[in-house]
Formats: structure tokens, C-alpha cells, sequence
């Protein structure tokens, strides 16, 4: 791993990013606020956008899956401006420059100015939304393929004036919040992390639970008889309401045989 903050669970951070991915690409295309309206144009805009975030991120960041798993959410972000105005190609090097740009950030953020920015919020909402938007000045022009009505000013102003905004506000609601409560944690806290100080999780344990919950979704697939509600409800009450409560650790009735084991664990892991 090259980060500095390595994530605390690789399948956690794959599917956050991905449930995100694909939020975002429904939220692109679904800007024009009515069927009637949804352009192809935006679907494939955003699309190929997502394929270059992905291979610039793998390539840059030496196939690191932290870097992976946010490069489509870089180009995403990216074409948030443009995207019913550049052509796919264009899209495909504004989301190239964005998983690029977000890898370089991200990494210098976190060696150089030390900042503890593990969700990488700053390099990837901040400045490849930048760039996505100076961006449409660039591929948004005839001369590249774009459907024009764009001025290269105006989107290096328009952006600027949003940066502005950003990071006066930010000051502002920031200052106040540390003025009524502090913004810093402890120096005990800090060194055990917020996970641990605040939260109370650790990383096994919510690895422990992410591979109890997959095994109980494959067992609901195994099932032949009964409704997925009902089995899903069978499967709850017998193996983790049960459980937690420290009822009976046998095999009831309603327990289904695939998750039953006479070990430590009645939950199968995911390989038969």
C-alpha cells in the first residue's frame, strides 16, 4: 500500500466506492430532472469519464485498490460540468486527468503537508471538481469536438468564485464550531485514532462482519424452500438476534443446515 493511512477494510472501501459510482452516474444522468430530458450524450459522457479515472488510478497509482476503487469517482466528478457539452473523447481525458491528478494529490497530501485526509475529500472533490470545471472551457469548444456555447474566462472565473465561496464558508462554520466545541481531538486520541477513541471498532471486526453478513446471503441463496423475506427473517432471528442475546447456541428448528457449524463460528466463510 502507498498510503501514509492505509484503509482499515479493502471490501468496505470497494463497496462504499462503488454504491457511490453508481449513485453518481444515475445522479449525471438523471440532471435534466425528467425523462423527457435525459440526453445519451450525458450516459456516455459519464461513462467514459468513469473508464478513465479507473485506468488512470491503476496506472498512476501502481495498482494500489485504495486508488482503484475512487479513480472512477475522480472522473466523475470531473465531468460533473460538461458532460452534456464535450464529446466521449473529451470526457475520456478530462476522467484520465482526474485519476491522475487525484492519485498525485491525494499522496502528496498526506506525505508532504501532512494533512489526515484519509477519505482524500480535498484532492477528490476539490480539485478534480476544479479541473472538471476549467476543463469544459477546454473540451467544451468546437475545435475539440464540443458542442460549443463555452468561454475558457468565464469557467476560470466561475470556478474561482466557487472555490471562493468554499473556503470562505468553510472558515466561517469552522471557526464557529471550534469556538463552541473543539475541533481537535486529544493527543491520547489522536495516537489511538478516531476509530478507536471515539467510534470503538477495529478493523477486524468489521472484516468479522462484513464476511457474517456475505455468509448469510449465500445461504439465502442456498435455500430451496420458503420466501426470501421468510428465510431472511428465519436466518436473523435464529443466528444473530439468538446469538446476540446468548440463547441457546444449538441448532433450532428454523436454523438452516449451511450455517450451522460445531465450531467457535456458525457462519461459513464464502469458499464451500
Amino acid at each position: 500500500m502507498q498510503h501514509v493511512y492505509p484503509p482499515s477494510s479493502i471490501p468496505f472501501l470497494a463497496l462504499g466506492a462503488w454504491i457511490l459510482s453508481v449513485g453518481w452516474f444515475g445522479f449525471n444522468v438523471m440532471s435534466a430532472q425528467a425523462v423527457e430530458g435525459i440526453q445519451g450524450l450525458v450516459a456516455m459522457n459519464s461513462l467514459m469519464a468513469m473508464v478513465g479515472g479507473i485506468l488512470a488510478a491503476t496506472v498512476v497509482g501502481d495498482k494500489d485498490p485504495g486508488f482503484i476503487h475512487n479513480g472512477p469517482l475522480a472522473g466523475l466528478v470531473a465531468i460533473c460540468a460538461g458532460s452534456d457539452v464535450v464529446s466521449p473523447l473529451g470526457a475520456l481525458v478530462i476522467g484520465l486527468v482526474a485519476g491522475a491528478l487525484f492519485v498525485k494529490a491525494f499522496t502528496w497530501t498526506q506525505k508532504t503537508l501532512k494533512v489526515d485526509d484519509v477519505l482524500g475529500v480535498w484532492p477528490l472533490h476539490g480539485l478534480c471538481g476544479v479541473w472538471g470545471a476549467i476543463a469544459v472551457g477546454i473540451f467544451g469548444s468546437t475545435a475539440l469536438g464540443g458542442l460549443g456555447g463555452v468561454a475558457m474566462m468565464s469557467q476560470i472565473l466561475g470556478t474561482l468564485a466557487g472555490v471562493g465561496v468554499a473556503l470562505i464558508g468553510g472558515f466561517i462554520v469552522y471557526w464557529l464550531v471550534n469556538k463552541l466545541m473543539t475541533l481537535r481531538m486529544s493527543d491520547e486520541d489522536q495516537y489511538q485514532g478516531a476509530d478507536l477513541s471515539i467510534h470503538k471498532s477495529t478493523p477486524t471486526r468489521h472484516e468479522k462482519s462484513f464476511n457474517e453478513a456475505i455468509s448469510v446471503l449465500k445461504c439465502i441463496i442456498l435455500q430451496k424452500d420458503g420466501g426470501f423475506f421468510k428465510k431472511l427473517g428465519r436466518i436473523f432471528y435464529n443466528n444473530v438476534y439468538r446469538k446476540n442475546l446468548g440463547l441457546s447456541s444449538g441448532v433450532s428448528d428454523e436454523t438452516p443446515a449451511c450455517l450451522y457449524q460445531p465450531t467457535e463460528s456458525r457462519f461459513m466463510r464464502w469458499d464451500p
